[in-house]
């Protein structure tokens, strides 16, 4: 027998428990006899994209029909988040369609008991317009490609002092590596390769002069969250902080990277920029957001420090689209958040894990409504579950059916 839990509460690194309790889920049926048991109970878990949802598989060799399972024999356990799982959920989904009966009220109140109908209505051919999930998407084996932008202006402050934004504390993260880790702790999970492209922008490359968009890796690529963070700290010795504050640059690069990704829907970009402060080419950003709108791609934007970042509200039009010189974005592609709305000012390293939970669930929540928007607007439908896309293709709050 197989025993699900859920983990509620805030959890440590490396599935340590932190503030928080195991729920259980579920159990599955008792198979006796087998040593490759193949359970066919479905168990029904709530599923948010935004939140990192870590499961517990208990598996037992049943030895009675009690239900205390300290009468039975514990084999092994496995945990692992519930994002790593979802793509290969089975699903099915059934239609049931009827005749119409045309009613006209005149001639029922008129013939009284003789009426009986005005004729049928039969559909003979259907198209059914469905409104496809973000979970059917990433069952059907789209997958998210990730860059992250760092903000490296001299406004951060110097990296060497400890009242930088970008200051390293060995026991705790700065604001920089909250930012980074809340986000692609959640996200690797929605890309097979684990490759991530980084940048900075706002610095100085020695020996060189100009300012332009940086990249942070020393190699082709990097690999996942821990990636992430080497290629951060490596940049920080190796840059000069300097300026402007220019988004367009590195928006122009990933959306020239999204212009070429595949048609069929097997991948879609995601660019998270963290910045310190207010935009200095917000025209030039504009522009190219708008024209960045219809591609599949969804911009992160995580405010760092004390700044009101008034403007940034500008390009994260909820309300109504993005408009600049007479061009109007095809859909909503920005979110914003500003950390110090989450972060408390006497934050512990301990704190810092609660702040990466809810700062994910901020940024993220728009992300599933922001990719099917794209979907529908190109007209593309997911793969089927059971034919989903190569793994090694280039590539809101739903419930699902977890067999194990």
């Amino acid at each position: 027998m197989c025993v699900v839990y859920q983990f509620v509460g805030r959890l440590t690194e490396l599935f340590n428990q932190g503030d928080g309790k195991w729920n259980e889920c579920g159990r599955t049926e008792q198979l006796q006899n087998t040593l490759n048991p193949e359970w066919a109970t479905q168990i029904r878990i709530q599923y948010f994209f935004e939140e990192k949802q870590t499961m517990r598989f208990e598996i037992y060799d049943i030895d009675s029909t009690s239900t205390d399972l300290s009468a039975h024999d514990f084999l092994g356990r496995v945990e692992c988040d519930l994002a790593e799982i979802v793509s290969n959920r089975p699903f099915r989904k059934s239609l049931r369609f009827a005749w119409l009966t045309l009613v006209n009220e005149k001639k029922r109140e008129k013939k009284g008991n003789k009426y009986k109908n005005s004729g049928t209505l039969e559909f003979d051919g259907v198209q059914l317009l469905k409104h496809y999930s973000f979970l059917d998407f990433i069952a059907g084996g789209t997958q998210l490609d990730f860059a992250v932008a760092v903000d490296f202006t001299a406004s951060n402050g110097a990296v060497h002092k400890p009242t930088s934004l970008h200051y390293i504390n060995p026991t705790q993260p700065n604001q920089y590596e909250i930012a980074i880790r809340a986000v692609i702790d959640i996200c690797q999970h929605y890309n097979n390769s684990k490759l991530f492209d980084a940048f900075g922008f706002g610095a100085i490359l020695p020996p060189d002069t100009c300012v332009s968009p940086v990249e942070l890796k020393r190699t082709d690529s990097v690999v996942g969250l821990l990636g992430l963070l080497e290629a951060y700290r490596f940049a920080l010795n190796r840059v000069k902080l300097y300026g402007p504050t220019n988004f367009a640059p590195v928006i122009r690069e990933i959306a020239k990277k999204a212009s070429g990704l595949p048609s069929n829907g097997s991948r879609y970009q995601v660019l998270l920029i963290i910045t310190d402060g207010a935009i200095s080419d917000m025209a030039a950003t504009k522009a190219a957001i708008i024209a960045a709108s219809s591609l599949p791609l969804s911009i992160i934007i995580v405010g760092v420090g004390d700044d009101e970042f008034e403007n940034m509200h500008e390009l994260d039009s909820d309300d109504r689209a993005l408009s600049h010189a007479g061009h109007i974005a095809q859909r909503d592609i920005v979110q914003f958040v500003p950390l110090r709305e989450i972060l408390p000012d006497d934050c512990t390293g301990a704190e810092s894990e609660r702040v990466m939970g809810l700062l994910a669930r901020e940024v993220l929540a728009e992300i599933p409504k922001q990719l099917t928007s794209y979907m529908k607007k190109k007209n593309i439908t997911p793969r089927p579950p059971d034919d989903p896309f190569p793994k090694d293709a280039e590539a809101g709050r739903e419930s699902i059916l977890l067999k194990v």
